[in-house]
């Protein structure tokens, strides 16, 4: 099903009803490999993103909320998080 939908612009809600779109295309991608030490998923890791970071050309956005350092920083960093958080990652360097 690479490439598109076999429902061409149309989709089945959740309701049953088909939706029509146009100017959508539909993509999957196939993660069959992305456990594995040489697929595709990776190679991102190993490959792209670490160089990308090193150009700039990938910047992460937020920043982190480093909690602190060390195992005792582990139960404030839980409690941040239980407070709640809106796309951060809350982070305790070991």
């Amino acid at each position: 099903m690479a490439g598109g939908s076999p429902l061409g612009d149309q989709l089945q809600t959740l309701t049953g009803r088909c939706a029509h779109f146009t100017g959508v295309k539909v993509q999957f991608i196939d993660l069959k490999d992305a456990a594995e030490p040489d697929g595709h998923v990776a190679r991102i890791y190993k490959d792209y993103l670490p160089q990308a970071l090193a150009r700039g050309q990938h910047i992460p956005a937020p920043d982190p909320v480093v909690v602190g350092t060390g195992l005792g920083k582990i139960q404030e960093a839980m409690d941040i998080q239980m407070k709640g958080v809106s796309a951060q990652k809350i982070v305790v360097s070991l």
